[in-house]
């Protein structure tokens, strides 16, 4: 009981209350390129449009304080990584650093209550024809930087494309309370746009409502664009602490019934 009691104790590095999210996956047909080349600059700006299109009419509807929109939020089934060049660090193309990678809006860090540790966040500045930047996580400062500044340190993909470090984040829980800090870095969404996406949005109003509102706009801008795996972010922590429940649950109900039986037997003695 008191280890699953410090389990649910854990902080995931976000605030949980009042988060829905909602997953978007625009059909490959119209919305993406064939293959996994990058996206047409034609491709490229009908996402960015789609979704800033989307965080302006949602910002509108009641009761929705902050919205963003990210490749994958926390606890979602999925994890999204990529092998990445540290300037400084790795030395052997053939053994690149292993990063968790996030595409978001600049209101993503304010919408999930990420704490911003130093430098900056992302603004609407950070366009596709700005200088390429991104954010990482401090589990990944001290893995590479080991405690030295990394802002101004320059990360690429496996292709010459450097990225700039301008900001340092808190690391967030990906999958599991029990997840050990994993390296994560952030990149704009605009730099680096793709079609399926999940919508983040913070709310006062019932959650079931706030959905309703992001299917609605959803269907208003791009009917043909599916809306799945809704739900809040307090339930979605909630299912990744089934198991050990379960477990704790099954192990309480056993330990109670030998107490039950040991008190018959004292008694009948």
């Amino acid at each position: 009981l008191k280890s699953f009691s410090r389990l649910l104790a854990v902080d995931p590095g976000f605030r949980t209350e009042h988060i829905v999210t909602a997953r978007l996956s625009p059909p490959r047909a119209r919305w993406s390129d064939p293959g996994f080349a990058a996206p047409t600059a034609a491709t490229a700006e009908r996402q960015r449009t789609f979704y800033r299109q989307l965080r302006e009419r949602l910002r509108g509807s009641p009761g929705i304080s902050d919205v963003a929109i990210t490749n994958q939020a926390p606890f979602e089934k999925t994890n999204e990584i990529i092998a990445m060049w540290v300037e400084g660090v790795t030395t052997n193309p053939n053994e690149l650093e292993v990063m968790n990678h996030r595409k978001v809006s600049p209101d993503f860090l304010r919408t999930m209550g990420i704490p911003l540790i130093r430098g900056r966040g992302f603004t609407e500045a950070d366009h596709g024809g700005a200088p390429l930047v991104a954010l990482v996580d401090e589990a990944t400062a001290a893995k590479y930087w080991e405690g030295k500044d990394p802002i101004g340190g320059r990360i690429r993909y496996p292709w010459p494309q450097w990225l700039t470090i301008v900001g340092v984040v808190g690391t967030v829980k990906n999958n599991e309370l029990t997840d050990q800090p994993e390296p994560t870095f952030y990149v704009p969404f605009d730099q680096n746009p793709q079609a399926n996406m999940t919508v983040v949005a913070r709310t006062a109003a019932d959650p079931a409502a706030t959905l309703a509102a992001i299917r609605a706009a959803v269907h208003e801008l791009a009917p043909d664009v599916p809306v799945s795996d809704q739900g809040t972010m307090s339930q979605r922590i909630r299912d990744s602490v089934a198991r050990p429940r379960f477990a704790t649950g099954l192990l309480v109900t056993f330990g109670a019934l030998a107490l039950v039986l040991g008190a018959i037997g004292t008694y009948g003695l």
